[in-house]
């Protein structure tokens, strides 16, 4: 989740393991184990035992989990929006500190965005509200040459909690995306970035959808990459660079049916 996948990590020992590599081994009735208290938990902890699951041998063992969670009464709301981007960010902490791969990494993502699937609201690339209410309709959407999408399907879920349609759309060519707009009436389009590397494919995007659509829905950036000291954001050709997603809500006069 951390936009960048060129970088090796450089262990001395490249058979040590690592300190989640070290999690994943734990046995999984352990996990079954502690999970039978998962809604007495902290919330801390049961991201910790989510993280172990997701980088777990064994591919389903987060699903199991997830599922252990909604029966014992946490909301998904709660799994979706808070516990998954805590895994997330640990992984990506791990990763930073050469404690993990990008391959266990990726792993995990993935299957975080399984879940996401599987108990998110709405499926990952509808629009699920009327194409004549732009007012709380909202295009999302990442570049092609982006490599995370983890955190665009956590927001996609939180904005459909609040009763807003989104379309999701990634990696998606640009006359497909011309055709969606063609079709479906958005009242915003929320763009993001995780690296500089992502800002040409957006920038040409941004100019093709402004010379399709007059006058054009704002255009509002964000992702990692808006936390980062980048001079190059001033010319994306956005309307609005925020990681605040009340302000970027607020400035497209996108109407919440149920708060954010």
């Amino acid at each position: 989740m951390n936009g960048r996948p060129d970088r090796e990590p450089q262990h001395a020992d490249t058979h040590r393991k690592t300190a989640v590599d070290r999690i994943a081994s734990l046995a999984l009735d352990e996990v079954s184990l502690m999970a039978k208290t998962l809604r007495g938990n902290s919330d801390e902890k049961n991201a910790q035992l989510l993280l172990r699951a997701a980088v777990s041998e064994d591919p389903k063992a987060v699903l199991r989990l997830s599922r252990r969670m909604l029966d014992s009464g946490i909301p998904a709301e709660m799994i979706c929006e808070q516990f998954i981007p805590d895994v997330a960010r640990l992984l990506g902490q791990g990763w930073c500190e050469d404690d993990i791969t990008f391959t266990t990494v990726t792993i995990g993502s993935s299957r975080l965005q399984r879940i996401l699937r599987e108990i998110g609201s709405g499926k990952s690339d509808d629009c699920n509200g009327p194409i004549d209410a732009p007012e709380t309709s909202v295009l999302l959407l990442m570049s092609h040459d982006a490599d995370h999408t983890l955190g665009v399907m956590v927001l996609a879920s939180k904005l459909r909690r609040a009763g807003i349609s989104v379309k999701l759309s990634i990696g998606e060519t640009t006359a497909a995306l011309l055709d969606t707009m063609n079709s479906t009436r958005f009242g915003a389009i929320f763009m993001s970035a995780c690296v500089e590397g992502d800002l040409p494919a957006l920038r040409d995007l941004v100019g093709e959808i402004r010379k399709f659509e007059t006058p054009t829905p704002p255009i509002v950036l964000g992702g990692q990459i808006v936390t980062q000291d980048n001079h190059s954001l001033d010319v994306a050709g956005v309307d609005k660079i925020t990681n605040d997603l009340d302000q970027a809500l607020l400035f497209c006069d996108i109407h919440c049916k149920a708060k954010i």
